[in-house]
């Protein structure tokens, strides 16, 4: 994705994973810092543990997309109402099978997206 890399796990979650982020990258906005501003699978004892559980980075069923711009975890409506009705649109139409950590109330997450 514009010289950016994710690793995520193999199969299904890979699969869904691609399509929605080449979505996001020609629907939202473009996909193009890499090195910690889009990210994936990262070791499991390098993220912190949300509700006495790890994040699903640790898994490879996670990404953080343009992380500088929209924050991470605890910030929510950093998308435009446009950008996140198209988001949830495009969520609803893979059946549920991508949460959007933006949708979260107790910790959001708006660049986070995670295979269900």
């Amino acid at each position: 994705m514009n010289g950016v890399n994710f690793w995520t796990a193999p199969g299904k979650p890979t699969e869904l994973l691609r399509e929605f982020v080449t979505w996001f990258d020609a629907n939202i906005e473009p996909i193009t810092l890499g090195n910690g501003d889009d990210w994936s699978w990262a070791e499991p004892a390098l993220v912190p543990p949300t509700n006495a559980t790890y994040s699903n980075h640790g898994s490879g069923t996670a990404v953080d997309l343009n992380l500088e711009i929209h924050g991470g975890q605890g910030f929510s409506g950093t998308f435009t109402p446009e950008q996140a009705g198209k988001i949830r649109a495009k969520l609803a139409s893979m059946g549920g099978q991508i949460v959007w950590g933006g949708e979260w109330s107790s910790l959001p997450d708006d660049p986070h997206f995670e295979v269900r």
